[in-house]
């Protein structure tokens, strides 16, 4: 049986007995259905890795014990992806899977061809919506970390937050044709992709001017919620077999 793994304040971890009340007693005792002396990994995102076991749960608490004390570190490559908000469900096929993947931050999007439309509290909505999310996908995947989504932006302002590091951009124009260079992966890097009906010239010209670099995912056209997933697969790759990317 694989160990359940849960997300909790940091603060919840300082005792060596913690008490869940609510949502996450819920998710232990009924979803998960931990029984007495079953064991678990408690996390915090920041590298706390801890087995704890169930002492007690009933009445809508569950009492936990720390049994073990370990702290990962985060490795190389950390990128951070810029996704554009998408119709229906796509920002969230993309925030799910990158989740999963181990990206460290998530900066959701809107540019000249963004379709939908949100006024403040629906942005706020949709972002306390895609952390938890974020935190749920992690937990799926066992990783002691989880990425952080930050508030929707603009484009501008995008580019303005990762002046500071380096920016590749997924963009169908970057042909094989063009001479390009190579692009050695840094630790820290942003990837950025594109909204439906992808960027218009003057955001490429842009994101140029703020040195941003172009990079293509292939002869075919990736659907909007995909290319994130693509892009840091790329990146994840080429980071682990040392592979440079050609960039424009």
């Amino acid at each position: 049986m694989t160990i359940p793994h849960l997300f909790l304040p940091a603060k919840s971890l300082q005792d060596e007995e913690i008490l869940l009340r609510g949502e996450k007693a819920f998710y232990l005792l009924e979803v998960l259905r931990l029984k007495r002396g079953e064991r678990l990994y408690l996390m915090d995102g920041e590298g706390a890795y801890f087995l704890a076991e169930l002492v007690s749960g009933s009445k809508g608490q569950a009492i936990l014990r720390i049994v073990e004390k370990e702290y990962k570190e985060r490795k190389p490559p950390f990128i951070i992806s810029a996704i554009p908000i998408l119709k229906g469900d796509k920002t969230e096929t993309a925030i799910r899977a990158l989740s999963q993947m181990g990206i460290t931050t998530l900066f959701p999007f809107t540019s000249e061809r963004t379709i939908v439309k949100l006024d403040e509290r629906k942005k706020r909505q949709k972002e306390e919506r895609w952390q938890k999310m974020a935190i749920e996908e992690a937990e799926l995947s066992h990783s002691p970390f989880y990425p952080r989504v930050k508030n929707i932006r603009s484009f501008k302002d995008l580019l303005d937050e990762l002046s500071n590091i380096p920016i590749l951009i997924a963009y169908e124009g970057a042909t094989e044709e063009i001479e390009g260079s190579i692009f050695p992966i840094p630790e820290r890097i942003a990837l950025i992709t594109g909204p439906e009906g992808g960027f218009s010239e003057r955001e490429i010209e842009m994101a140029k001017g703020k040195g941003a670099l172009l990079v293509s995912l292939g002869e075919n056209i990736i659907s909007a919620e995909f290319a994130p997933i693509v892009f840091a697969t790329l990146i994840f790759f080429s980071n682990r077999f040392d592979i440079p990317l050609k960039v424009l």
